[in-house]
C-alpha cells in the first residue's frame, strides 16, 4: 500500500514538472526574434530551384531558373520582430518557419557546395523578406561563423 502511495505521488509529482517544462519550452520557442540580430541556426543545408527573372514566376514559360541555399532548420523561428513600425507607431512582427534562405556574398570564403544535404550550423544576421526577389520569408545573410569557424571576408 505505501508503495503504491509513493508511485501515485511520484506520477503526480512527473506531470507536473512535465506541464512546468512544456510551458517553459512554450515560452522560449514562441518569443519573436528581433530583425537584423545576430542568431546561430542549425539545421540541414539544402538548395531550392525558384523561377527567376525576368518575371519570378515560371521557369517553364521561360524565367531563369534559380538555385539559392536554404537551411531547413532543425527548430523553427516562431516570427521575428521587424525593425520597421507600423502607422501607430507599434512594432511589427513577422512570421518565421521552418526554412531560411542562406546569403552568402562574394566577399567571403565561405563555399557551401561541400556541404549540400549536410547538417550545419550557422551564424549570420537574420531578416525579413523584403521584396518578393527575396523568394522565402527569412533570411540569414552577413555570415559570421560557418560549422563554429570563423567566415573571412576577402
Amino acid at each position: 500500500m505505501k508503495s503504491l502511495l509513493n508511485f501515485g505521488l511520484l506520477k503526480y509529482l512527473f506531470a507536473i514538472l512535465n506541464l512546468v517544462f512544456c510551458i517553459t519550452s512554450y515560452a522560449v520557442t514562441t518569443q519573436c526574434v528581433p530583425e537584423l540580430s545576430e542568431i546561430k541556426l542549425e539545421g540541414k543545408l539544402i538548395i531550392q530551384t525558384y523561377p527567376g527573372p525576368p518575371n519570378y514566376e515560371s521557369i517553364e514559360e521561360g524565367d531563369r531558373r534559380m538555385d539559392v541555399w536554404v537551411l531547413h532548420l532543425d527548430k523553427p523561428v516562431s516570427c521575428i520582430q521587424l525593425v520597421e513600425r507600423d502607422n501607430n507607431g507599434e512594432l511589427m512582427e513577422f512570421d518565421g518557419g521552418s526554412f531560411i534562405r542562406i546569403i552568402a556574398y562574394d566577399d567571403t570564403n565561405l563555399d557551401l557546395t561541400p556541404y549540400e544535404n549536410q547538417h550545419i550550423t550557422i551564424k549570420g544576421r537574420i531578416r525579413a523578406r523584403q521584396a518578393g526577389i527575396d523568394l522565402l520569408p527569412m533570411l540569414l545573410d552577413s555570415i559570421s561563423m560557418f560549422n563554429d569557424e570563423p567566415v573571412i571576408k576577402k
